[in-house]
């Protein structure tokens, strides 16, 4: 895995899970692999230092509207 380039996570939001799946993750990439996730309720810093948070969004067709 010392050529990935990037790795999105998306495991439970659950910060032990995520510290130790990341703590593996970088055990065997490469040092110029974007570690990211996609948490949502978890500080990405509370995860650790050299990571990249994504946020994706649910794309318009599925996403609800307010309406006036």
């Amino acid at each position: 895995m010392r050529s990935v380039a990037l790795i999105v996570e998306a495991a439970a939001e659950r910060l032990d899970v995520k510290r130790s799946l990341f703590s593996q993750l970088e055990a065997v990439v490469g040092e110029q692999c974007i570690l990211a996730n996609n948490t949502s309720s978890i500080s990405i810093t509370t995860i650790a230092a050299r990571h990249y948070a994504i946020r994706r969004a649910s794309p318009a067709c599925i996403s609800s509207i307010p309406r006036r």
